[in-house]
């Protein structure tokens, strides 16, 4: 099984997220560890844990561009 691992610079955008939707991604990744893709049995454990999944992902898929364009201005 091979895990995949965000670095911090990935990360970091997804935490400027409101709190629903980062928690939603935090159990959508948590999902993959029984279910290593995106099939309909993943989708249904999703559900099962999350019921209200499609919100926050609804808002990933109309937000998210707006996460991984902030850049942080350098400490001085």
């Amino acid at each position: 099984t091979e895990i995949y691992t965000l670095s911090l610079h990935d990360a970091l955008p997804i935490l400027l997220a409101p709190p629903p939707v980062l928690t939603y991604v935090v159990q959508h990744e948590l999902c993959h560890l029984r279910e290593l893709n995106h099939s309909p049995a993943f989708w249904r454990l999703v559900e099962s844990v999350r019921p209200d999944w499609r919100e926050p992902a609804r808002w990933l898929r109309e937000h998210g561009h707006e996460l991984h364009a902030y850049t942080p201005r350098p400490f001085e």
